[in-house]
């Protein structure tokens, strides 16, 4: 949401008591994967060794829709302990495939 952004990147605080897309909103949008045809788009955020990397690709089925496609690694050596410290459940999401794990710390 944009809240997260403006917290996250541009290190302003912000309440999520409105936040920027509603959870209704967020949901009503999931739908079953589709094939991009066509031209899409990426953008990568390589983690250093204390935070995720992501790649999201973006781009149009046949239907005319916008399909987002988002995939992320962290070490798998420091997964449990991250979990703790950040109080993120890193480990459930990597169980459900959510999240890809990578060997070693780095």
């Amino acid at each position: 949401s944009e809240n997260t952004f403006r917290n996250l990147n541009l290190n302003q605080r912000v309440s999520t008591v409105s936040p920027f897309i509603s959870r209704s909103v967020w949901e009503s949008c999931q739908s079953p994967v589709q094939p991009i045809v066509g031209k899409c788009y990426a953008g990568l955020d390589l983690s250093e060794s204390k935070d995720l990397t992501a790649l999201v690709v973006i781009g149009q089925s046949d239907d005319g829709k916008w399909n987002l496609y988002p995939f992320f690694w962290t070490p798998k050596q420091t997964l449990l302990d991250r979990a703790k410290t950040d109080r993120v459940p890193y480990d459930v999401w990597a169980k459900q495939g959510l999240l890809r794990t990578t060997p070693g710390s780095m």
